[in-house]
Formats: C-alpha cells, structure tokens, sequence
C-alpha cells in the first residue's frame, strides 16, 4: 500500500466538506480533489484545516478528514509518480490532468447535462460542452456509473440525539432514498477508517447498541 498526503487550508475545507446529495457533487469532489493533489502546494502550518490522503493498494480511495469528519471515496483511476510529482491515468481516456478535470467540472456543474431525460439531448449537450474532445465521453460515463463507495464519519455534537443521532456516527450512502447511518462507541481516525475498507486486513464487525 502506499500513502500519499495533502494538506489542505480552511477555503479547499469548506468544498471538500459541502453537502454531498448526488453524483454530480461526488464528480466535483474528485476532480477538485485531483486539481488539490496536481498543484500540491500545501499551506502554511498555521492554516492547515485537514488532509487528504489518497490510499493505493487494491482498492485505491480518498480520505479527507479534519477534525470531526472523515468522508472517503473509491478513486477510479491509476495513479503514478514521477520526479514532478505524482500523477493520474484512465484506462479509458489516458492522463487525468487539469485540462481534463476543468471539462469534467464544467459538465457536472452545468444545469443541463445530469438533468437531461433523453439521451441525444445528452449527447448534443456533451458535444458542445468538450469542444470536441469526444474521446471523454466514455470516461464521463464511467464517471457517472462507477461505485464511489461514498462513507463519511462525524462526531456530532451539535445535533446528537441518542441512539437516533450518536455522536460518533457513520453516514452510508448519500442520497435521500438510500442513506443510514451506524451508530459507533468511540470516535476513528483516518487510519482506522482505512483499516475497516482494506481488504488485506482482518474484517471489522458490527454490535448492537
């Protein structure tokens, strides 16, 4: 497994932990994530809010956290480093670069494309939008498919309710129709969290309150 570790300010934390509610803002957290980890420019010490950590093995994932949240995601592509710095590739497209995560931002913040019924207006819409560059649209559509794995950690306190609001908490799944949450006895910190979705490691299990 290898780690990689970006620490990011109070400005990159309030995207990174905006209400995530559809596909679309799972889109924009990945691509800002990618944008995040190609500049690598880390803030000073003093305005360091959170990190994001991308985890490589057999499932690759991101984990940003601060200090009361965790969100993790499956991250859908390759990722390679060079003297430069590190980098990022799809099967499906090629290199991941800021070029291609602008087009990808620019599509799943438009107020038409992910509200489109039909798919040739889909299909028009997407031809205007990448002037051109019709080789993304696979990699969209994977993009629009691919299980994001989404799961996120808080300690509450603000709106802890017993057993139906812990303060420590799981929330699994994002969208009003499929999320719940799993109540934990004491807070997990990244490394933890990790260590429940890796696969080479001894499976966690549930008890009941």
């Amino acid at each position: 497994m290898k780690l990689f570790r970006f620490p990011y300010d109070t400005v990159q934390a309030e995207w990174i932990f905006s209400p995530v509610r559809r596909r679309g803002d799972v889109i924009t957290l990945l691509m800002n994530a990618i944008k995040l980890m190609i500049v690598n420019r880390p803030p000073p010490d003093d305005f360091v809010a959170g990190e994001l950590v991308l985890s490589v093995s057999k499932m690759s994932r991101l984990f940003f956290s601060c200090e009361s949240k965790i969100i993790s995601l499956a991250f859908p592509f390759f990722t390679e480093t060079n003297e430069e710095g590190v980098f990022f590739r799809s099967q499906l497209y090629g290199d991941i670069d800021s070029r291609v995560t602008s087009i990808l931002l620019a599509l799943v913040t438009s107020n038409t494309v992910l509200t489109c019924t039909s798919a040739l207006d889909l299909a028009g819409i997407f031809e205007e939008e990448v002037a051109g560059d019709t080789a993304l649209w696979p990699l969209f559509f994977d993009l629009l498919t691919y299980d994001d794995g989404y799961l996120r950690y808080e300690c509450d306190g603000e709106r802890q309710n017993g057993h139906l609001h812990p303060l420590h908490h799981l929330d699994i799944f994002y969208s009003g129709r499929a999320t719940f949450k799993l109540g934990l006895r004491r807070g997990i910190d990244v490394d933890g969290m990790r260590d429940v979705m890796d696969l080479l490691t001894d499976c966690s299990y549930l008890a009941s309150a």
